[in-house]
């Protein structure tokens, strides 16, 4: 699908201030516990990726500081065993913490916590980047473009769709089973 890439690229500015932060489903009231300096950062790590990104493609992954929100909220869902989650959401801050606060996150906890990231595990948190994209792309979708005041006629619905899967993005029956499905897609 050829688009007007100015135009995507003015829609990109709008979205870095406007996409909501997705929390693990039903457990939206932690995101106003998560800390402050987090959700700073995910500004910070949405502009950054405007210049880093493909222009002419959506945003495939959600930035390390919004997965560390969705890790945190994901956290405090009993239904999940955390034992077998905490490598991935060790690697989410880890890259978070090294990509913007420019310590890892076995200097920020000074050695007080095993770190037991696998490959199973960054996996993991790829996917949950990949959902968190594809839930801010259906949100988009759904509740903001229609209400926006530039031109979209370059960039049309069916852009954003295009990249939106039947909501599992990849991740495994274990993983979905515990999130929110964009079958509407």
């Amino acid at each position: 699908m050829n688009v007007d890439t100015d135009t995507l690229s003015e829609i990109r500015r709008v979205r870095v201030q406007t996409d909501p932060l997705i929390p693990h489903p039903g457990k939206e009231d932690w995101l106003k516990s998560s800390p402050g300096t987090i959700h700073d950062l995910v500004e910070i790590a949405r502009k950054s990726r405007l210049n880093n990104a493909p222009v002419s493609k959506p945003i495939q992954k959600a930035t390390w500081p919004e997965t560390t929100i969705f890790c945190f909220t994901r956290s405090m869902d009993e239904r999940i065993d955390q034992h077998a989650h905490l490598g991935a959401y060790q690697h989410c801050f880890d890259q978070m913490a090294t990509g913007h606060l420019g310590k890892s996150f076995d200097e920020m906890i000074g050695g007080s916590m095993e770190i037991v990231t696998t490959d199973g595990h960054r996996e993991l948190a790829e996917n949950f980047r990949e959902y968190i994209a594809a839930a801010q792309h259906h949100h988009f979708v759904e509740q903001q473009y229609d209400e926006l005041s530039i031109k979209t006629t370059g960039v049309p619905k069916a852009f954003w769709r295009s990249v939106i899967s039947n909501g599992d993005s990849g991740t495994n029956s274990e993983n979905t089973g515990n999130q929110v499905t964009l079958h509407d897609y």
